[in-house]
């Protein structure tokens, strides 16, 4: 793939070139990864645009994972690129790390690196994952199948993620899944909370929402050119949460 070739598909994703150099190399690494595991589970806002249809951008590849030799698999991601991860960290829930790679906008720069980043939690899945058929846009890519957590524990995923980090785009990918019909089950939030030592409260719920008002719109901004409202999505939420204020 030249830059040239990239370029026409602007349109149709509606993607500045850096988005769609990265969304290439996505689907290139996701084919790999699940033409050798089957104990990798794809979720996070890549998957809801990959295999869900939500209309935003989204940087980060997030697993969960079992019965995987991690040094293993990073080898192989290593050998994909030719290179060698960087940023990586270890906690009691996972790793993470990053590959930059001299991509298709490479100018010989290290600032033209395309940076793929990468999140592995080990297990806290509890839905049967579902097999998706991933069709890329690309011409060059063929198409490929991989696990994917499905909606209703994506959906439980985000709901923690706004209680325990600070980023807006969690606000936008719920209001998405429920946009989608997606139901809430109140007993996986809380089992997903309990590896935070949290449970589901309402009041912390409603505060931590709050929290992004005033980064929302610049952070959604970067990621997407549609987007309901923050106060259109709280509203929202709060509902479907049967939350009474």
């Amino acid at each position: 793939m030249e830059k040239n070739e990239l370029q026409k598909y602007a349109a149709k994703l509606d993607y500045n070139l850096w988005q769609l150099e990265l969304d290439y190399y996505q689907h290139l690494i996701l084919a790999k990864i699940y033409g050798k595991y089957n104990t990798i589970y794809f979720k996070g806002g890549t998957c809801l645009q990959k295999c869900y249809g939500i209309k935003r951008f989204s940087e980060d590849l997030d697993f969960n994972y079992s019965d995987i030799d991690m040094h293993e698999l990073i080898a192989f991601i290593e050998s994909i690129f030719e290179t060698k991860i960087s940023e990586y960290s270890e906690t009691r829930f996972g790793i993470s790390f990053s590959v930059l790679i001299k991509g298709i906008l490479y100018n010989g720069s290290t600032r033209s690196l395309c940076r793929i980043s990468f999140d592995f939690r080990y297990n806290d899945i509890y839905n049967a994952p579902l097999k998706k058929i991933i069709r890329p846009i690309y011409n060059d890519l063929p198409q490929y199948f991989l696990l994917a957590l499905d909606e209703e524990e994506i959906l439980a995923e985000k709901t923690r993620a706004i209680i325990t980090r600070y980023k807006a785009r969690d606000i936008y990918d719920l209001n998405e899944l429920l946009l989608n019909g997606v139901k809430i089950n109140p007993e996986l939030i809380e089992k997903k909370l309990l590896s935070y030592g949290k449970k589901f409260l309402e009041e912390e719920f409603i505060k931590k929402l709050e929290e992004k008002r005033s980064i929302y719109d610049e952070e959604m901004k970067r990621l997407t050119k549609i987007y309901d409202d923050f106060e259109t999505c709280k509203k929202r939420i709060i509902n479907a949460f049967n939350i009474t204020q």
